[in-house]
């Protein structure tokens, strides 16, 4: 676009100071670190869609790779940053712990951008969705809530509809970390299941209740967060607005 420059869009810092003024309004808790990963730099890509006049979906997600690509080892620096005043149960890739002061002096040392991280980390859905031009929210999350609306006329419907079809296609990744991936995948069946039956009320509110138990265990958190950005894109393209 014409007011992108590689290496200038400053993402890490935009993240940074989103994550801490969550953490502020929300008294030092933060659940909202995934949201934030994946809304900042689908906002920049949307700004670069403006810059080029080109809002098409193959414009924004190739904008998203664009930012991600062009990030910096600082980038990379503050999101780090970010992660560890967050207390968030995300950011160990095989090789560098957000918790390990000297993984900073790493990150610079090898010049490791936001592409470089994300692609260590993909094990987790929300940073394979930075490596893949958002894949999940632009194949899976808008179509489930474009058909959900198109249904029922209700956006609360085709939220849920959205919620457990990228469940029911995508293991969560944060249940996967605090169980296992078997988990994961019968938490993801069970979501198919109920998808197949026609997300009948009583399924759905007993999985809910499934979910809830064991002190949050089986929280799909990363499917929000995936849900999260798909909601986002929509309004972006007003789809909820007409």
């Amino acid at each position: 676009g014409m007011l992108y420059k590689p290496g200038k869009s400053g993402l890490g810092r935009l993240i940074r100071s989103a994550v801490e003024e969550s953490a502020r309004r929300h008294r030092g808790r933060n659940t909202n670190l995934g949201m934030t990963l994946l809304m900042t730099p689908l906002s920049a890509s949307a700004g670069i869609a403006i810059g080029s006049g080109d809002f098409s979906r193959k414009a924004l997600r190739s904008g998203v790779s664009t930012i991600i690509n062009g990030s910096t080892p600082e980038d990379t620096v503050e999101l780090y940053a970010a992660i560890s005043s967050s207390n968030a149960e995300v950011g160990k890739s095989r090789s560098f712990d957000v918790n390990d002061p000297r993984s900073q002096q790493k990150i610079l040392e090898e010049e490791m951008n936001l592409q470089d991280i994300f692609e260590v980390s993909k094990w987790d859905s929300v940073a394979r969705e930075l490596v893949t031009e958002m894949e999940v929210t632009f194949t899976i999350g808008l179509p489930a809530l474009e058909r959900g609306f198109e249904r029922t006329g209700s956006f609360r419907s085709s939220v849920l509809r959205c919620f457990m079809e990228i469940l029911a296609r995508v293991p969560d990744t944060l249940i996967e970390r605090k169980n296992n991936h078997e988990t994961a995948i019968e938490v993801s069946n069970e979501a198919r299941a109920i998808l197949e039956k026609g997300l009948k009320t009583r399924d759905i509110s007993a999985f809910d209740a499934k979910l809830c138990c064991e002190g949050n265990r089986y929280n799909p958190g990363t499917t929000a967060d995936l849900t999260a950005s798909s909601i986002m894109l929509a309004g972006l393209e007003g789809f909820f607005l007409g």
